[in-house]
């Protein structure tokens, strides 16, 4: 949860950070996994642990603006964002095992798959410190000063961890019904009654679909463009560094000189030692011409 007093942020997809991350990112997985999860052989005990908060009971879920687009962002209140996501997710989880309950395997076998929501409680992490420092440095030394005070109330992870642990190795949550809420270790009832609301899920459900569906055209359609860019300069730099490799190619010099051509290569050494050659008999023929 972002501190109080905190402007809004968003993703790189450009969704609401609480929103995006608490709950969209759970959603989207699960969605993915659930053909997968239908398949899973009978004699394997499969089990998610999905984690909550208890801000949910003070978060207010608007499946018509999940994300406070229309409705002033709370900044203030960050509670009513981040609790809202936590609502939207215990549903989520509820819904999906109903969704699994009522799946007909091919071999007749009940379903083997059990999602729970787990509330690990109030522990000291970084983000309970950055949320009771209002991630300010004066809020920081506020914290260390009621240090004992906060080691006292909050719990350490290790405690936390209790109730992820409960949900996966203790036998009474594996026989009995998943979609529920573990808290302190025990199945905890909803402080919100619409979480287990059937219309509920199957309204998130929809809304979600849409809105991701409405991220992975955008992110598609960003790709696309990219991809062009990216094309267009690796053209450009190709035809750039050709037209450099032709201004590099040495070319033969030539110039003339009383209308004759004087090449200036390697054929012009040659014609030079040719005509040294025969100059010089020329030159000692007359010298015995002279004797004579």
């Amino acid at each position: 949860m972002a501190p109080p007093f905190s402007a809004r942020a968003v993703t790189k997809d450009g969704v609401e950070a609480h929103w995006g991350v608490n709950y969209l990112a759970y959603y989207h997985f699960l969605t993915l996994m659930m053909p997968a999860l239908k398949v899973q052989p009978p004699d394997r005990d499969v089990k998610i642990l999905v984690s909550t908060c208890a801000a949910y009971i003070l978060g207010e879920l608007d499946l018509n603006d999940p994300e406070f687009l229309e409705r002033r962002y709370p900044g203030r209140r960050p509670w009513l964002v981040y609790g809202a996501a936590k609502i939207a997710v215990m549903a989520l989880v509820a819904e999906v095992q109903r969704q699994l309950d009522e799946y007909k395997r091919p071999d007749g076998m009940p379903t083997n798959v059990k999602i729970w929501s787990v509330d690990p409680g109030i522990m000291r992490t970084p983000g309970t410190r950055r949320w009771l420092s209002l991630g300010s440095l004066v809020g920081l030394l506020g914290y260390l000063v009621t240090w004992p005070l906060w080691w006292v109330v909050l719990k350490s992870t290790n405690e936390g961890a209790q109730g992820f642990f409960a949900g996966l190795y203790d036998p009474e949550f594996g026989r009995g019904r998943g979609g529920v809420l573990i808290r302190e270790c025990k199945v905890s009832p909803f402080r919100k009654p619409e979480i287990e609301s059937e219309i509920l899920g199957q309204q998130l459900f929809e809304v979600s679909k849409a809105q991701v569906a409405k991220i992975e055209k955008a992110a598609a359609l960003e790709r696309a463009k990219q991809k062009k860019k990216d094309e267009e300069a690796e053209a450009k730099a190709a035809k750039k560094s050709k037209s450099e490799e032709k201004d590099v190619t040495p070319k033969p010099k030539s110039q003339k000189s009383g209308g004759k051509k004087v090449a200036f290569s390697d054929e012009a050494d040659t014609i030079a030692a040719e005509s040294s050659a025969t100059d010089t008999p020329k030159s000692t023929n007359k010298r015995r011409t002279k004797k004579t």
